[in-house]
């Protein structure tokens, strides 16, 4: 509980929960469904959730299991009206989203919306990205009056760009996000609820 606090904290929940989000959320049967309960009560959410509850047969799903679970979070979030829906991975490091129309959004234009949505509204700060990413976010960054500073692919080398003075994101295109206000690590919860914050 100790963590969920931290992480509302480091959220201007107040606009969140000002909005109320419709979301589904697949908790991928992972670390995210023992703290959602605690987040989700803080931040006045209308939440249909799947997959809530620790299970040991889902810790590495394959392939097709993910495709499967993204189809049905596609579904749910069409039929209930939602505004988006989140598949959490395991180990609640990633996650990947759903629109309000029910597609399912690219890993690679995540990223983009990520960062899109950050240099338009965050207040000030530079991002982290590896070299490898698209072009496109780096331009993106410019084009608000953000550096983009560069950095290999490996987890750890995002981790420690995303602790350089000044940076607010670190992130790449497998749907790890790293907002060092709370923690320069992957953190799907925390990515979770920044994306609330920002459309908000």
């Amino acid at each position: 509980e100790h963590y969920a606090v931290a992480l509302v904290h480091s959220l201007d929940d107040a606009v969140v929960r000002h909005r109320r989000f419709k979301v589904v959320l697949d908790a991928g049967g992972g670390t995210a469904s023992l703290v959602l309960p605690h987040v989700l009560s803080r931040l006045s959410l209308d939440t249909l959730i799947v997959n809530g509850h620790l299970d040991e047969n889902r810790v590495a799903p394959t392939d097709g299991e993910r495709q499967a679970d993204l189809d049905r979070l596609a579904k749910l979030v069409t039929a209930s009206g939602a505004d988006l829906g989140v598949l959490f991975d395991p180990v609640g490091e990633r996650i990947t989203l759903v629109d309000e129309r029910g597609a399912i959004v690219g890993l690679d234009r995540a990223l983009l919306l990520f960062v899109d949505l950050i240099v338009r509204t965050e207040g000030g700060g530079d991002l982290a990205l590896p070299v490898s990413t698209t072009r496109l976010a780096a331009d993106l960054a410019a084009r608000h009056g953000r550096q983009a500073h560069g950095c290999k692919l490996a987890t750890s080398a995002i981790m420690r760009a995303s602790q350089r003075d000044g940076v607010v994101f670190a992130g790449a295109e497998g749907g790890g996000y790293v907002f060092p206000v709370l923690h320069p690590a992957y953190d799907a919860l925390l990515s979770f609820g920044k994306l609330l914050e920002l459309l908000a």
